[in-house]
């Protein structure tokens, strides 16, 4: 049972860390698509072992590998929160229905994160 909670808090950080991706590239008008993720200060693609949800942060100290610029805390701390709900989710629905949390939390954290990048929410999302 613990790997099944372990699995879903991994799913959950990377889809908290896709959802922040989006918002983000959104309030920039960038594809989701290309360019691969960047630092926002220097623009310097990222390695692959930089892009593990909270992991990529902690190893990087919270700082740009490339130009040591602090990295904003707040896409890691969606990444945790989405990870614990998707685990809290499994705990109270006993089946573990995603789509009542892809629905319930996910969705609104992105027109949240929309609206706090760009103060408004675009009526397509």
């Amino acid at each position: 049972m613990i790997y099944i909670f372990f699995l879903l808090f991994i799913l959950g950080t990377c889809l908290g860390s896709f959802i922040s991706c989006v918002a983000y590239r959104y309030k920039l008008g960038i594809s989701i698509i290309y360019p691969r993720s960047f630092c926002d200060n220097c623009s310097q693609t990222l390695q692959h072992w930089q892009l593990i949800p909270i992991i990529g942060f902690i190893l990087q100290k919270g700082k740009c590998h490339f130009c040591k610029q602090k990295i904003p805390l707040s896409s890691t701390i969606i990444e945790l929160a989405i990870g614990v709900i998707f685990i809290f989710n499994a705990i109270i629905i006993a089946n573990a229905n995603l789509i009542f949390t892809l629905l319930l939390v996910v969705w609104p954290t992105l027109i949240s994160l929309e609206d706090y990048y760009t103060l408004s929410v675009d009526s397509i999302t």
